[in-house]
């Protein structure tokens, strides 16, 4: 932190990168419940709230200190979703089990 307003830059990324996680968190947590992560049952999965939480965030790091907080989630939401679509398809691809 050398410059002015380097705090504030920082302090920003970290929160958009938390909100994000959230995002994809409720996505997939949601998607878990309805049925539609493959191979799983109907249920609220830890495990989709995992991978939902690490595509969230991966989905927003390069602009994390771009982004308004409403964004952010915006984007964890959607990388969660892109996440959870590819997922299907990959393993509809390879022949396995989908429910």
């Amino acid at each position: 932190m050398t410059e002015p307003g380097d705090g504030e830059t920082i302090s920003r990324a970290a929160a958009n990168t938390i909100l994000s996680g959230a995002g994809g968190a409720v996505v997939a947590l949601f998607a878990g419940r309805l049925g539609l992560v493959a191979g799983a049952p109907r249920k609220w999965l830890a495990s989709a709230s995992g991978n939902g939480i690490l595509s969230g965030c991966v989905a927003v790091c390069a602009g994390a200190n771009l982004l308004p907080p409403w964004g952010a989630f915006v984007v964890g939401a959607g990388g969660s979703a892109v996440f959870l679509i590819l997922r299907k398809l990959l393993m509809t691809i390879r022949g396995e089990e989908t429910k």
